[in-house]
């Protein structure tokens, strides 16, 4: 049997983290992986301009220019960036980078090749980003409500995956608050840390610089009563035990923490989607936002961590986001098998639509209403099974 194909963006932040999900669940499944980097050291061009994401989060920079997700960037993408892989010997694709699938998709049809090609997104942010007609499916957190009709029956509301250690293992929650500066070591780190010291004292902070060195360095030296960690491998141990968690918006931290039932408290983001996501989670009851790094925060998050009943609501609002299955679905999408529950609501609303098309159509009152309504439906309905079959 061929392996199936597994790539994400441009370094081991969360799309690979999501990868390494998927790779945990094919192989569960007794089918072989190949996980691929399709960007790093192909050419500076293509460095500088992946690299521009984390400049502009070293520098709290939030609004990211439009052009770097148009339409035109990725298809001179496809035209110009080099691309060595025969998609036929793969049994299916898998990208949870958009940059990555949008390339995926070029390739499937300069090769004229059926494979199936699944996009997987891994914020909490709207999706899919950007469409296009040989993606097989799109999967993700919070599918878009005003995406084109034609793609609705492809949009599939799996969550986000990920590692079955971060499947709460019942270990007692601890009196601990992990502080999360993802795997580059962004996040104002250091503004977030002197905010934490500030809290209730009987909650130990924990400090997670990842690959920032000068963080770390800087953290030891200033905060040499509480833990400080340089990049974790796996922080499944610590999101089981911890309480809660200091972190951005991003997809794969959220979703792990969520998976660990540690809540989820959002500092004022960096970057524009973290606004997003954070305003989404927190409307959903999943999570906090500090509003500023000041004293009105801290009496804000110390009566959370005072409040049982506050923390048990979350909680309970987190497992309902969580989607612990979600690897399993996304893999079973791959295999051919649609997991009716997590259908995007246009298409549980189309399978209403059908349904009533019936009902106004052989309706026995208000007849000119109801043939107005039965005829509205009925083009509708034709100009949603159109587009499927373009």
């Amino acid at each position: 049997m061929k392996p199936v194909l597994l790539t994400y963006g441009y370094h081991k932040s969360g799309h690979y983290s999501a990868v390494r999900a998927l790779e945990e669940e094919l192989d569960s499944r007794g089918v072989a992986t190949e996980t691929r980097n399709l960007w790093e050291g192909k050419t500076e061009t293509i460095d500088r301009l992946f690299t521009i994401f984390r400049a502009f989060a070293a520098k709290s920079v939030k609004k990211v220019p439009d052009f770097l997700i148009s339409s035109e960037l990725f298809d001179l993408f496809a035209q110009e960036m080099p691309f060595d892989i025969d998609l036929h010997t793969y049994e299916g694709v898998i990208s949870t980078h958009h940059y990555s699938t949008s390339l995926l998709a070029a390739h499937k049809q300069k090769q004229g090749c059926s494979v199936p090609l699944l996009h997987v997104h891994t914020d909490y942010t709207p999706f899919p980003l950007r469409t296009h007609h040989l993606i097989d499916f799109y999967t993700g957190a919070t599918p878009r409500d005003d995406a084109e009709i034609n793609i609705h029956n492809r949009v599939v509301a799996t969550g986000i995956p990920v590692r079955k250690s971060f499947h709460y293992d019942g270990t007692p929650k601890e009196k601990r608050i992990l502080i999360l500066g993802g795997a580059d070591g962004f996040g104002e780190l250091e503004k977030i840390t002197e905010f934490a010291a500030q809290l209730d004292p009987a909650y130990e902070p924990q400090i997670i610089c990842g690959r920032n060195t000068e963080v770390y360095t800087r953290l030891k030296q200033r905060f040499s009563s509480h833990q400080v960690f340089g990049f974790v491998e796996d922080l499944s141990e610590h999101f089981n035990r911890a309480e809660f968690v200091i972190t951005k918006a991003s997809g794969l931290s959220v979703s792990e923490a969520l998976n660990c039932e540690c809540i989820p408290i959002f500092p004022p983001p960096i970057r524009i989607w973290e606004d997003d996501a954070a305003r989404y989670l927190c409307a959903q009851g999943a999570g906090v936002c500090i509003p500023q790094l000041n004293a009105t925060g801290v009496k804000l998050i110390n009566g959370l961590l005072n409040s049982n009943d506050y923390k048990n609501a979350l909680r309970e609002q987190g497992r309902i986001l969580a989607k612990p299955n979600a690897a399993r679905d996304i893999v079973d999408l791959l295999e051919g098998r649609t997991p009716a529950s997590t259908l995007s609501e246009q298409a549980r609303m189309i399978e209403e639509m059908r349904k009533y098309y019936r009902e106004f159509a052989s309706a026995n009152d208000l007849p000119q209403l109801a043939e107005y309504v039965a005829k509205q439906i009925e083009g509708w309905l034709r100009k949603y099974e159109s587009n499927n079959r373009n």
